[in-house]
């Protein structure tokens, strides 16, 4: 993938999960939410998305964060497949 920084287009890395140079993370938590629309306290941490990292070192443990949609990742020899997990 492509970024455009001071007029010309960059490279983004878009493979940490592959990379074991990034074990150390144990995983993205994402939120789509923008900070200027009104606070719904009941919907509070719905808009998270949280990707689990296979190569961690110290994996974050499935359901910890009890919000928001949970993903873990799997390598299965070429493919790699992203599932959501379901509570």
């Amino acid at each position: 993938a492509k970024a455009k920084k001071d007029m010309s287009w960059e490279e983004i890395k878009t493979d940490y999960f592959l990379d074991p140079k990034y074990a150390h993370v144990s995983g993205v938590v994402y939120s789509y939410a923008n900070v200027t629309d009104p606070i719904d306290v009941s919907n509070l941490g719905r808009d998270f998305f949280i990707i689990h990292n296979p190569l961690a070192i110290h994996p974050l443990p499935f359901g910890s964060i009890k919000c928001g949609i949970e993903y873990s990742v799997k390598f299965d020899g070429d493919s790699i497949s992203i599932t959501p997990i379901e509570y």
